[in-house]
């Protein structure tokens, strides 16, 4: 299963010698900030957790949430043109969303002016500083904050994610143990508890997959069975069977596929039947109109024969 090797790979090396948790940014919408703005927000916190000697990673189990208000602003005469001057406040939290848990909070505040809200909104957050104090030392002590969380929280942890898959909420479980740091005492608990989980999850998804393509096949919809078919993991319980599917898929497509053929040479050929058909038929029309014609003619110059004959 090479997703399970990726990830055991992972949690043996490349958490292990991180300086510390690896940690993904977002900004959150809530109608103040731009998409453009959100962006460069974004990446302004990631050279942050990069300056503080954290990994910035996407979807990584650690999420530092960013939100804008609007605290202030004012519109001040700036020589030819009017300035607005807004000041906001940059709200930050390093969360679990799996577990729910928020570790540390703390607030900024940044100020900017331009010519409308948005240009004022985008001189503050390029004025933000990735390698302020502030920002610094909120991400190293939070950070420190949930590896002390995971330490002392490992077990229970787990067995959240154990009963996560009891309710069949296999991807939310996988990834809260695949947020955990490397732990020599529970590598192999968690190991486990991934194969565990990821196994049930592709039995899970592979039953539903296989009997879509089933009902799609049933129908004739050969290319909608075979999309379904190559979602399933050759590697998970029904891989076997849906590849017999697939062989059966091929085949009658392939049948299908000839006897189409065959019906639209047997369609062409009676057309051009049909056409050899009128084509004669016009053919006669023609010649039976030239023969009228000829015994009209006859006709006439019989009656002509006669009458001048009679004459005589």
């Amino acid at each position: 299963m090479r997703i399970i090797s990726l990830f055991l790979i992972l949690l043996a090396t490349g958490i292990a010698n991180a300086a510390g948790l690896p940690v993904s940014v977002a900004v959150e919408n809530n109608g103040v900030a731009s998409e453009n703005a959100a962006t460069i927000l974004k990446s302004k916190l990631e050279s942050a957790l990069t300056d503080a000697g954290i990994h910035s990673e996407d979807y990584a189990g650690l999420f530092m949430i960013a939100k804008l208000s609007l605290e202030s602003e004012q519109t001040v005469e700036g020589g030819m043109r009017k300035l607005k001057m807004s000041r906001y406040e940059l709200s930050l939290s390093l969360e679990q969303p799996v577990l729910a848990h928020r570790f540390a909070t703390t607030s900024i505040t940044l100020t900017g002016s331009g010519t409308d809200g948005n240009k004022a909104l985008m001189d503050a957050i390029r004025k933000l500083n990735p390698s302020s104090s502030v920002l610094s030392s909120f991400i190293t002590s939070s950070n420190r904050q949930a590896e002390d969380y995971y330490t002392s929280n490992q077990d229970a942890i787990i067995a959240k994610a154990m009963t996560l898959g009891i309710n069949k909420e296999y991807d939310a479980a996988i990834a809260l143990l695949w947020a955990l740091p490397y732990n020599p005492s529970t590598y192999e608990r968690v190991t486990s508890a991934v194969k565990e989980l990821y196994t049930k999850m592709q039995r899970e998804e592979c039953s539903s997959m296989l009997a879509k393509a089933r009902t799609a096949y049933s129908l004739k919809h050969f290319e909608e069975a075979a999309e379904w078919i190559a979602s399933i993991d050759p590697s998970s319980e029904c891989g076997a069977e849906a590849s017999k599917l697939a062989s059966r898929i091929g085949t009658e497509f392939r049948n299908d596929e000839k006897e189409r053929q065959r019906r639209i040479d047997e369609a062409a050929m009676r057309e051009s039947m049909m056409e050899d058909r009128e084509r004669q038929r016009q053919h006669e029309l023609k010649k039976k109109g030239i023969e009228a014609a000829a015994d009209v003619a006859k006709a006439y110059y019989r009656s002509r024969l006669r009458t001048v004959y009679y004459v005589l």
